[in-house]
């Protein structure tokens, strides 16, 4: 049986990633914050083996790492996700998002890991793009906006240098905007959908939209 590791699988990605690769028959293995409610794992916790660990503090995340052994894929989705609140958290942001892949990078490859790694950045490193571009792909110009977008263009960059220099096996994305049930209600579309069920509830009511320019 293959085996897959997912950090942040307490989280909205996580938690659904969780769920469809038990369906694909892999055994998932988990790291989830400490201080994080792992509510979105309800329905799937007898079926997977989650630890608890903060991925700031390298040598409990060997330790954790070292108990579940080698795996097939490894997908790092841990990360402050926000790039609104980033502004008010711009150390927090950059030390968590930068240090708790450069902690577990580090130790894979002195672990000589085979795993096929899945690094997530943002297409908010392409930030405002300039011109009459409709659309965009991997060479354009990356333009971080926010604290949080630079954080996801440094994980994209120490993701490359580990596997230019170490041969760790990665593979890095950009996703761009992804919703769905358990996703928080600090994005705008489940702050919209959260709203409107209660209005529905109450009869009516004001939708709170913040500025729509």
């Amino acid at each position: 049986m293959k085996k897959a590791l997912i950090t942040g699988i307490s989280g909205f990605v996580g938690s659904h990633l969780a769920e469809f690769l038990t369906k694909e028959g892999i055994k998932v293995f988990g790291i989830a914050h400490p201080d994080y409610s792992k509510i979105n794992l309800k329905d799937i916790e007898k079926k997977i083996t989650v630890f608890s660990c903060n991925l700031l503090e390298k040598r409990g995340l060997e330790q954790t790492i070292m108990k579940i052994g080698p795996v097939d894929y490894v997908f790092h989705l841990a990360a402050f996700s926000s790039p609104a609140l980033s502004f008010q958290n711009p150390k927090e942001t950059l030390e968590n998002n930068v240090i708790s892949e450069l902690n577990l990078l580090e130790i894979l490859k002195d672990h000589k890991s085979s795993s096929k790694i899945l690094i997530v950045g943002s297409a908010d490193e392409y930030g405002e793009i300039s011109g009459n571009k409709s659309s965009i792909d991997e060479l354009t110009p990356l333009n971080p906006g926010s604290p949080y977008a630079v954080s996801k263009v440094a994980q994209d960059l120490l993701a490359q240098q580990y596997f230019t220099h170490f041969g760790l096996k990665i593979i890095r994305v950009r996703p761009f905007n992804h919703i769905g049930p358990r996703q928080s209600a600090i994005f705008v579309v489940p702050a919209f959908a959260s709203q409107i069920a209660k209005l529905e509830k109450s009869n009516g009511g004001v939708l709170k939209v913040g500025n729509l320019n």
